[in-house]
């Protein structure tokens, strides 16, 4: 599953759009819980009018084909899509020639994904957006699938419900296993879903690991507006956990607003030094590790979110980008986005 757009969720910049004046309640988090939040925006899921997304997933798109390229993959390879939701990365890898099964705990994404046809995004995109940025990234992804395809069909596409904790396959079952969006940030026992995203791994097999950063620009943001703008800015943020410690993962209350009322759940974000030990601990060799929304996150997540932006944010935003795609492999770029991006190979 994806991170939920509706309730406006960033790595450390969260918001509610209605609350109640009593205030929301804490709900402890549990499967029945985050499908039917992910479920309630299933037909809407698709369409991302914003610049925070829209500019997420075009990049984690073309870092995922990107290190394609590089890897010692070819088509027909048996790959596993954990927290799938809509199926945007099992599409993607399904358009490269591999043989995909999605899974998720959300039915109501699932049913949309089921409904997809492969051979129709060979031109059409994966989700629509306004902006031409998107229409560049997706035109390059397109053209770098078709290459790594080679001449070969597209693949086989699956989906079925699975928890990513208790992962329904043998050892060692796939050569790529990718996990993108939100998923681990809202399971509770993450390491569990960790150990079993690598359980199912091949020896020498691809890791595609997208998790929400702790350490970032958007952090900033959401210490001045609470210090001092009063949150005028729209970030309410609390943590459970120490945010300074260096390997440490923290815990924030994430207010959200479903159709079962106003309640704070606990979200997780990452520690970049914390997730690569607990990957190297299992046998993971870490090969790239880059960040989205490094730069642009110059503009706080709260306006990036926003529908359909004016002129003079779309300006500012599209300048950032660019900055952002020249400096994105800097050491001292590369952790500091709103998003990780990890890929690695299983020894």
């Amino acid at each position: 599953m994806q991170a939920p757009r509706a309730v406006v969720l960033r790595s450390t910049g969260l918001r509610v759009e209605k609350q109640n004046a009593g205030g929301p309640h804490e709900k402890a988090l549990n499967d029945e819980l985050v499908a039917s939040i992910f479920d309630e925006m299933a037909e809407e899921y698709d369409e991302i009018s914003d610049l925070w997304y829209a500019w997420l997933f075009n990049r984690l798109h073309y870092f995922l084909l990107l290190d394609l390229a590089r890897s010692t993959l070819v088509p027909g390879a048996r790959c596993l899509d954990v927290g799938c939701g809509t199926g945007f990365q099992t599409v993607l890898l399904s358009l490269c020639g591999h043989k995909v099964i999605g899974i998720d705990i959300a039915t109501g994404l699932l049913n949309k994904a089921r409904r997809k046809r492969v051979e129709d995004y060979l031109t059409k995109d994966l989700f629509r957006s306004p902006f031409v940025f998107h229409r560049r990234y997706c035109e390059t992804i397109r053209r770098m699938a078709s290459q790594y395809r080679n001449g070969f069909p597209v693949g086989n596409l699956d989906f079925r419900i699975s928890n990513a904790t208790q992962i329904s396959f043998p050892d060692e079952s796939f050569e790529l296993v990718t996990c993108c969006g939100s998923t681990l940030s809202f399971i509770d026992d993450y390491q569990k879903a960790i150990f079993e995203i690598v359980r199912v791994l091949k020896p020498g097999g691809m890791l595609f690991l997208e998790v929400e950063n702790k350490f970032n620009l958007d952090m900033i943001w959401s210490i001045i507006d609470g210090a001092f703008l009063h949150h005028r800015l729209g970030f309410k943020t609390k943590g459970k956990q120490p945010w300074m410690s260096k390997c440490s993962h923290v815990v924030i209350e994430y207010p959200l607003s479903t159709l079962h009322g106003d309640m704070q759940i606990p979200l997780r974000l990452f520690a970049s030094a914390g997730i690569l030990k607990e990957l190297t601990a299992l046998g993971v060799c870490v090969n790239h590790l880059r960040s989205i929304h490094a730069v642009t996150s110059c503009i706080p997540s709260v306006f990036l979110d926003q529908s359909h932006p004016n002129r003079k944010l779309l300006t500012a935003f599209n300048a950032l980008a660019l900055v952002e795609q020249a400096v994105a492999s800097w050491p001292g770029i590369r952790r500091w986005g709103c998003s990780l991006v990890i890929t690695g190979r299983k020894k």
